[in-house]
């Protein structure tokens, strides 16, 4: 291979990388964001609150999964 052929596959293997990883984000997100909508139906039918610890872990996951979306964006922006 050439010089350029190396760097034109390392690109396309940075690109399927940042693809992978901006789709596993995906991916991820939206498994929280269907718990949350469970969630929130099973407030709405019962009206009972469910045991904070368990309200306080799904909201954390579904922030980390945000931050992992997030993150996910910033490096296909910055080309990584």
């Amino acid at each position: 291979m050439t010089p350029t052929c190396e760097t034109e596959a390392s690109a396309l293997a940075d690109y399927r990388a940042m693809v992978k990883t901006l789709m596993a984000a995906n991916s991820r997100l939206g498994s929280e964001g269907n718990n949350l909508n469970q969630f929130t139906w099973h407030l709405n039918k019962d009206g009972a609150w469910p045991r904070s610890d368990t309200a306080h872990r799904l909201l954390a996951r579904v922030e980390a999964a945000v931050e992992a979306i997030d993150s996910a964006i910033a490096q296909v922006v910055e080309g990584r």
